[in-house]
């Protein structure tokens, strides 16, 4: 099991990016798609939670994970 604690996040495509998709826009590489993101952050100031999370047995032998300070 892999327990966390912090302020629930996620990456979004900007509005700009969403219409670039819908007219069939295609990224090259993952840097010109990561320019698109902009993180959003329930909670301002951030309240903390944990996150819990199980292996199961579709779960990869390996499993990376991004940690933000």
């Amino acid at each position: 099991m892999f327990i966390s604690a912090g302020p629930y996040c996620e990456w979004k495509l900007t509005s700009e990016a969403i219409q670039k998709a819908d007219s069939g826009n295609i990224y090259q590489c993952f840097e010109e798609f990561q320019k698109d993101l902009r993180r959003e952050c329930t909670d301002e100031p951030p309240q903390y939670t944990d996150f819990k999370w199980t292996a199961d047995d579709n779960t990869p032998d390996t499993v990376y994970y991004q940690v933000q300070c």
